[in-house]
C-alpha cells in the first residue's frame, strides 16, 4: 500500500499530461469538495486511540465482497482505489475491460489522466463511471 502511495507522490512531482476532460474540471473540483472521502487529509478518526481509520472494499456486480483494503491515513487517499484495481489486474487477463463504480470515479479518473505514465501498470481497459 505505502509504495502505490509512494508512486502516486512521484507521480505527482512530474509535469502534468495533457488531456480533455469527460467532465469538466470545474464538476470534478465540486465533487471532491462535497464528498468527504475525496480530502485526503482529513481525519475524521482519533489516531491516538485507533490505528485503522476505515476500510474500503472491491465488490463484483452481485455486490460479493473480492478484496479488502485497511484505511490507516487521514481521509480516503486514492492510493486504496488504486491499489485495489492494481491487484484485481494482477488476476485477469490483460485484454480485460473492467469497469468501476466509485463515488468519486470522476477525481481518480481526473488523477489517472494527467499523470504522465500509467500508476496501474496494466493494459487492462479500465473504464471509470463518472
Amino acid at each position: 500500500m505505502d509504495a502505490v502511495g509512494d508512486r502516486i507522490d512521484a507521480a505527482r512531482k512530474h509535469p502534468a499530461k495533457q488531456y480533455t476532460p469527460t467532465v469538466p474540471d470545474s464538476a470534478v473540483d465540486d465533487c471532491e469538495d462535497a464528498h468527504h472521502a475525496a480530502k485526503g487529509q482529513k481525519q475524521t478518526a482519533n489516531g491516538e486511540f485507533f490505528d485503522d481509520r476505515g476500510l474500503m472494499a472491491m465488490v463484483c456486480g452481485h455486490d460479493i465482497p473480492l478484496f479488502f483494503v485497511n484505511i490507516d491515513t487521514p481521509g480516503e487517499q486514492q492510493k486504496y482505489a488504486v491499489a485495489l484495481l492494481k491487484h484485481l489486474f494482477t488476476l485477469i487477463l490483460p485484454c480485460a475491460t473492467v469497469v468501476s463504480l466509485y463515488n468519486i470515479g470522476c477525481v481518480l479518473d481526473r488523477s489517472l489522466n494527467l499523470v504522465s505514465h500509467n500508476l496501474l501498470d496494466s493494459s487492462v481497459w479500465l473504464i471509470l463511471a463518472v
